[in-house]
């Protein structure tokens, strides 16, 4: 049976709160959550806020590039197009994710840099706005991407833990992986084989996961966290199944 210590709270709590928002991500830690996962794309003034996609219409409904807008512009948008309405919901900065998680420093951040910010403003102006920011958290925090040489960055030049994220799970990838040597690789449940998870120096999380059964099902194959979108539910049953 996993333990809710082995589970990662992905984008917050989805289910109950739009994802990366302050509201999901404050749900996750009230159920419990030891671990956070959180997507950062970088605004037209080079913010770091909270969203997964560079385009805005899924999580807000608007039109344009989260890239086009500046930080203030985004925080007026209400991102709650996607999942649950709650009025509350809007594109956060990065900084004030830290400032929010600097009352729970028992709680672990993976802040995930993407792609589409990576391309479009450069590693180096991306991961510097990232680890800057970050600088000021009292929690641990953990740089993540699919992106190696971002991650490769962080380490090197900003003395970041890092995670790598991995679009295969293969020979190649792995070899790697293993050469890399991160704090942490992730690896989505649906591109793994069946059998072992291969042991490797760096902590397994696989996402995204929304049963217990499942989670109990990769913990025995080699996993090491489970990363999931219900985190609240999942917590309540834990505590229901340890009565």
């Amino acid at each position: 049976m996993p333990e809710l210590s082995r589970l990662v709270a992905h984008r917050g709590d989805p289910s109950v709160r739009p994802e990366n928002t302050l509201p999901a991500i404050a749900a996750a830690v009230a159920a419990g959550a030891h671990f956070v996962e959180f997507d950062v794309q970088l605004s037209s003034d080079h913010l770091p806020v909270l969203i997964h996609d560079a385009d805005l219409k899924r999580t807000t409904g608007s039109a344009g590039s989260v890239m086009d807008l500046s930080a203030a512009q985004l925080g007026r948008l209400r991102a709650d197009a996607q999942g649950p309405s709650c009025s509350e919901a809007r594109i956060p900065l990065l900084s004030e994710l830290c400032d929010l998680l600097n009352g729970a420093p028992q709680v672990t951040a993976f802040v995930e840099i993407k792609r589409e910010s990576l391309e479009r403003c450069g590693t180096e102006t991306v991961v510097y706005a990232v680890t800057r920011v970050m600088r000021n958290a009292r929690f641990p925090w953990i740089v993540i991407s699919f992106d190696r040489e971002a991650v490769e960055q962080a380490r090197m030049r900003f003395d970041a833990a890092i995670g790598w994220v991995l679009d295969h799970y293969d020979a190649a990838s792995l070899k790697r992986a293993k050469n890399l040597a991160p704090a942490y690789l992730f690896c989505d449940a649906k591109k793994l084989p069946d059998g072992k998870i291969e042991r490797g120096p760096f902590t397994w999380v696989i996402y995204d996961i929304d049963t217990l059964e499942d989670a109990d099902e990769l913990l025995m194959r080699g996993a090491n966290l489970i990363e999931t979108s219900c985190i609240t539910r999942l917590a309540r049953r834990l505590k229901s199944r340890a009565l």
